[in-house]
């Protein structure tokens, strides 16, 4: 096994939606390739913290901001999703001040993981830290309602969301929250 291995939410959530692609991935070194959804979601977040850190709120300089970034990450300017990581962005940067200020930005945390049983380290890394509270932002393509306009709960929070928040709640000893944005819809969950 690799030896530079540490757990983490999302290698957990890996490992349980498909065991074969965390085994390719994890005992064998073998790294994906982002796909247009992944990038979207990078973009948006890196954009939205570049904006809020930068006071920016021109809608059209963070969605330009968003599509370099995009482009930077080897998506394709074709792709519906280089669009829509400005638009997200943009829904982030209105979203995220209610919040307070931002304390980090993909605050990165490693523990041993003997305090969970475990012989390698957990590590987490978060979106946006304020003061009293960990916001996770979650770009996606859509978000479900339903025809009343209520959200499914049957799509959210997501499963692998609830699990990656516990730990951070857990490493990070705060309160934890997920902020589900779609180029036309929000969605926040408090934890």
């Amino acid at each position: 096994m690799n030896i530079e291995y540490r757990h983490s939410a999302s290698k957990t959530n890996s490992f349980i939606d498909s065991p074969p692609y965390w085994i390719i991935n994890n005992l064998y070194d073998f790294e994906s390739k982002a796909n247009a959804r992944m990038i979207m979601g990078s973009t948006a977040e890196a954009a939205a913290e570049h904006a809020l850190q930068n006071q920016i709120t021109d809608e059209e300089a963070i969605i330009d901001y968003a599509k370099n970034e995009y482009l930077k990450l080897e998506g394709d300017e074709s792709d519906d999703e280089c669009l829509w990581s400005g638009i997200i962005a943009n829904q982030f940067v209105k979203e995220l001040p209610q919040f307070g200020k931002i304390v980090s930005y993909q605050n990165e945390k490693q523990i041993p993981g003997e305090k969970y049983g475990l012989k390698y380290d957990v590590i987490g890394k978060t979106d946006f830290e304020f003061k009293d509270v960990i916001i996770d932002t979650k770009a996606t393509a859509y978000i479900k309602r339903l025809k009343s306009g209520a959200i499914d709960s049957r799509w959210y929070p997501k499963d692998a969301d609830l699990r990656q928040q516990a730990l951070y709640k857990d490493l990070f000893n705060k309160p934890t929250a997920l902020l589900y944005c779609s180029y036309k819809d929000v969605y926040s969950v408090d934890m």
